[in-house]
């Protein structure tokens, strides 16, 4: 070890010092100038032991401080990443799967550390610690990016990598281009082979995973096929055992790829699992990626709106007509004839029984008290929407339903022809979220520009009327979320001349507009307290579920100290209690192991000490899936580019004869020198304390000796 001079740290200059030690150099002098009774020697030792301790004194207070410098080797840290995907096990070509796997492990030498220290990580949908002994090839996704990132991140650790995979990645971005981003040499080993095979695959299935009860669920389905031209296969939709439709594809080339359309009738409520399956055909390579698992959340969520017409006026059949193009909407029309008679039925609705209220005008007298009650009931607990009419007086139904209204207005006198125009951003409202369109196109409405007070309060005005060119600041489209129900309000009418104009952008414009209104008005207001999502809505068979949950008071606030417990139920398994991990800010989080193929429901209660805050139920699906089944290709070209970029070599797993020699061509088993530096403060240490109490013991021995006053 060496010791290098670096400086002193002192607040006192130098010099200073250097008086103090002559000062005391002289006191240690002239305390022993008139010793005559002992020799010259012992007179001057006496007075070198006093000047030594002052000497050492002062240099501790001057703090000088060294750099202590200790050169060692170390082996080379090299990073080793192995795709744990299903892929890795395809037995192919030459490759024999599983076996010529271990065979590629074995022919490394990553168990000989005698040249350098592995440090082993398994590739799948995510890049976790591993062992030589824990290789189970199991994972249904792959994720190369992943990897490309952690060997960046411990970059600065390790002399290089080595990653051992097929090249075939179907999930995450492109790696290539981060590759050139790593500073130490990647060493890309390929698995698999490049040999084309007679294969049929389920390539994708495209649908919504959301759908409801009573309706026709469409669904595209992406089948390819290779080596089988002229022949004849069906595609098949399945539930369970039970075939609900078939198609037929005949491939004309050896190698296409064909979209079909299935349509499923959705008749039962809760998470459904489906299956696109093509039969298993003689001379095809495999049968695993013949089949593709998908599950759709059957809501029973037709929407029942009420249709509630007080006028005969083309608005109500353009909104109507529109409404009745919805699938997932349940149209109940009423409209007026006068007293209590309406065309379509009795008016006999409780509000748990709709979801929306569309209320076109309002008579100013003729309506029955009992009719005029039933809808101010209908109003303060049904989510509405109001549409101004002609002959509409809304002063009535203000004078019963104070502040419910957005909008404060009386008759509707003198109504002038007015422009829609926006006052909200698009991104400051879900129904501001509009086609792009010219307003100036939009064929005029009519809405009163005097008789409209004001918006009441709580109320957002997200259109205004212009009139003869001039922004009249008095609110069209009106909005307001009262409690748990939101009220539009649309102060205008002839919204039927955007609904048939003979321009296609300003329709759909309407019906995004409409659709956007009707949607955000339905929507109850998300006040649950307790909030659990898993991760995805359907799991394969190989990866972990995660719940995810927020939880906050009755106040809104965040709850940092409350559980989460949870009961897990599904076929095949007992009913299991979890509690969630609290990971802060209000949120939780539960990690259960891989389940078998099943529908599983789970129902979570969140407490705070003995009170229970809030609970909620869901579902989730567990499936199998033939995602690492569907290319099974060895991509020989991306495992280059990440040898390449990153300045390593490529190998495949038939040819390893030089591999080692390219590490340590590549620098990668070169053993690192490292330079351990400390820095030594003699005051730090007991040594020259205990040096300083010899000095004046032998100075005080020496006294007595000679017995010296």
């Amino acid at each position: 070890m060496d010791f290098i001079f670096q400086g002193f740290q002192s607040h006192l200059p130098i010099w200073l010092y250097l008086i103090l030690f002559f000062l005391t150099t002289a006191l240690s002098w002239w305390s022993y100038r008139d010793l005559r009774s002992t020799s010259p020697f012992v007179r001057y030792s006496l007075i070198t032991l006093r000047s030594l301790v002052f000497l050492i004194l002062l240099t501790l207070l001057v703090n000088p401080y060294y750099k202590a410098e200790q050169t060692r080797y170390e082996k080379p840290e090299i990073m080793v990443l192995w795709d744990n995907s299903e892929s890795a096990t395809i037995e192919k070509g030459s490759y024999n799967g599983r076996e010529t796997y271990l065979d590629v492990i074995r022919e490394i030498g990553i168990s000989d550390t005698t040249l350098a220290s592995y440090r082993l990580y398994s590739m799948g949908s995510a890049v976790e610690p591993s062992s030589l002994d824990s290789l189970p090839l199991n994972d249904s996704r792959t994720n190369i990016y992943n990897g490309i990132e952690a060997i960046k991140n411990q970059g600065d650790d390790i002399s290089g990598a080595i990653m051992i995979t097929d090249g075939i990645f179907n999930q995450g971005r492109n790696p290539a281009f981060e590759a050139g981003n790593i500073s130490v040499p990647v060493m890309t080993v390929a698995l698999g082979d490049t040999v084309d095979q007679k294969d049929l695959i389920v390539e994708e299935v495209r649908t919504n995973d959301t759908g409801y009860l009573e309706t026709l669920h469409p669904l595209e389905a992406r089948i390819t096929t290779n080596g089988f031209t002229g022949r004849n296969f069906q595609v098949e939709l399945r539930k369970g055992s039970e075939i609900l439709q078939r198609q037929s594809i005949s491939p004309a080339k050896n190698r296409t790829s064909h979209t079909l359309n299935f349509d499923i009738n959705l008749q039962e409520e809760g998470l459904q699992q489906y299956e696109i399956v093509i039969p298993s055909v003689e001379g095809e390579w495999t049968a695993t990626n013949n089949i593709q698992p998908f599950a759709i959340d059957v809501l029973n969520d037709k929407q029942r709106i009420l249709s509630l017409a007080f006028e005969i006026h083309p608005d109500v059949k353009a909104v109507r007509s529109l409404l009745l193009e919805d699938e997932n909407t349940r149209l109940i029309p009423r409209t007026w004839l006068g007293s209590d008679r309406f065309i379509e039925g009795d008016l006999d609705f409780s509000a748990d029984t709709l979801e929306l209220l569309i209320l076109h005008g309002y008579p100013g007298r003729g309506l029955p008290a009992e009719v005029d009650t039933k809808v101010g009931n209908l109003l303060t607990e049904v989510p509405t929407i109001i549409i101004a009419t002609p002959l509409s007086d809304f002063r009535s139904l203000q004078e019963s339903n104070q502040n419910i209204l957005p909008v404060s207005l009386g008759r509707y006198a003198n109504a002038q022809t007015v422009r829609l125009l926006p006052d909200a951003e698009p991104t400051d409202h879900p129904i501001m979220e509009l086609p792009e369109i010219s307003y100036d196109l939009l064929p005029p409405l009519k809405a009163p520009v005097r008789s409209i007070v004001d918006a009441t309060p709580g109320s957002t005005i997200l259109f205004v009327s212009e009139f003869q060119g001039a922004n009249t600041n008095q609110p069209l489209i009106t909005i307001k979320e009262l409690g748990n129900s939101r009220q539009s309000q649309l102060s205008g009418y002839n919204w039927h001349r955007l609904a048939q104009s003979s321009n296609r952008s300003i329709r759909q414009y309407w019906e995004n507009l409409f659709y956007n209104i009707v949607s955000w008005t339905a929507t109850k207001p998300d006040n649950r307290r307790l909030k659990v999502q898993p991760s995805q809505k359907v799991f394969t068979g190989t990866e972990p579920i995660i719940l995810n949950a927020f939880l906050t008071n009755e106040s809104g606030e965040k709850v940092t100290d409350g559980t989460v417990d949870v009961e897990f139920e599904g076929e095949g398994i007992e009913t299991r209690f979890y509690s969630m991990t609290n990971i802060g800010d209000g949120q939780y989080q539960l990690t259960i192991n891989a389940l078998p193929m099943g529908i599983y429901r789970y129902e979570a209660t969140a407490k705070k000490g003995n009170r229970i805050i809030d609970t909620q139920q869901g579902e989730l699906s567990v499936s199998n899936t033939n995602t690492e089944f569907v290319n099974t290709e060895r991509n020989d070209n991306l495992l280059k580019q990440i040898s390449s970029r990153t300045g390593g070599s490529y190998f495949t797993f038939a040819d390893l004869a030089a591999f080692n020699d390219s590490l340590n061509e590549k620098g990668m088993l070169s053993r690192e020198e490292k330079v351990e530096t400390t820095l030594f403060f003699p005051y730090q240490h007991s040594f020259w304390f205990i040096l300083i109490i010899t000095l004046l013991t032998a100075e005080w021995i020496t006294r007595k000796y000679f017995a010296l006053s």
